[in-house]
């Protein structure tokens, strides 16, 4: 899976399934975790004319609304366009006969309880672009506003407290863009709060705690296309961005135009190594040996 997917795919090892591959996306993602559901849930309610007084009516009327008139409200959950990637995302249940996720990732992971089989956790070199893109035109704007913006952006308005936001946000600023304040700044913030840090986590805690092997890969390769393209975003003059591997391996519109011949030598290189983790359990092509992560490594 990829993105959402990925993190999907990524919570299936929380509840016993199967081994997986997650590109740009773990359950350990800040976006892939709902902090703060009845809130939001509340929020969406008041958007579409629904009561929140309690919470059966809430969701029983919710229920009523078209899936259409639901999406039509997700701008409203962002102050500014593109500072929030996923409003809504899975939430930690109950523990009930049936209930898919009863512990947050991050609390298996430490407690050795994430289901043991194979896993390969992938990102891609510029992960943060077609995100910063938002912001591409206002970037002096965004700056000005970074303060206000960032909590959203880089999800922690809903896990820090109100009068710890500004010192938070600060840090960030400063560590990003003290010495410099360029475009490839915040692609970089935006890749390393969103994608890298959780994935680099993942992986290590489940590769401490398993038997089985966590394979890791960053993927630099840049064909003909991006997936940004399928979003309107130009990534003609980037390296590999966010999801830019399910080109060679998924049916996209992006990937039904004409591949060159490197494109093609790349998606057969992907293809392989998936199909015999598949089967094998092990991503192996020729006599490559693909060595998978070990501890904090």
């Amino acid at each position: 899976g990829m993105s959402a997917g990925g993190a999907s795919v990524h919570y299936h090892y929380f509840s016993p399934l199967s081994k997986g591959f997650s590109e740009s996306g773990t359950a350990l993602d800040p976006w892939a975790m709902q902090q703060n559901a009845l809130q939001k849930a509340e929020q969406l309610a008041t958007f579409v004319g629904c009561p929140t007084e309690y919470s059966r009516e809430l969701v029983a009327c919710l229920k009523s609304r078209s899936g259409n008139e639901i999406t039509q409200q997700i701008s409203k959950f962002s102050p500014a366009l593109g500072t929030t990637i996923a409003p809504f995302a899975p939430v930690v249940e109950k523990d009930y006969d049936g209930a898919f996720l009863t512990k947050h990732p991050y609390a298996s992971l430490l407690e050795k309880t994430v289901t043991d089989v194979p896993w390969i956790v992938a990102v891609a070199e510029q992960e943060g672009y077609i995100f910063a893109l938002n912001f591409a035109d206002t970037f002096a704007e965004f700056l000005a506003d970074f303060g206000k913006i960032a909590p959203h952006l880089l999800h922690y308005n809903s896990t820090i407290a109100e009068d710890e936001k500004p010192y938070v946000s600060s840090q960030i600023e400063d560590h990003y863009f003290q010495n410099s304040a360029g475009f490839e700044d915040l692609e970089q913030l935006i890749g390393d709060r969103l994608f890298f840090i959780g994935a680099d986590t993942s992986a290590k805690l489940q590769a401490k705690g398993n038997k089985s092997p966590v394979y890791f890969y960053i993927l630099g390769y840049k064909g003909k296309h991006g997936i940004g393209e399928m979003f309107g975003k130009n990534s003609k003059n980037i390296g590999a961005s966010h999801g830019d591997g399910i080109l060679y391996y998924f049916k996209t519109p992006i990937s039904d135009e004409k591949l060159t011949d490197s494109d093609e030598k790349m998606k057969a290189f992907f293809l392989r190594w998936i199909v015999s983790f598949a089967n094998n359990q092990e991503p192996k092509i020729n006599e490559v040996k693909w060595q998978p992560v070990t501890g904090n490594e």
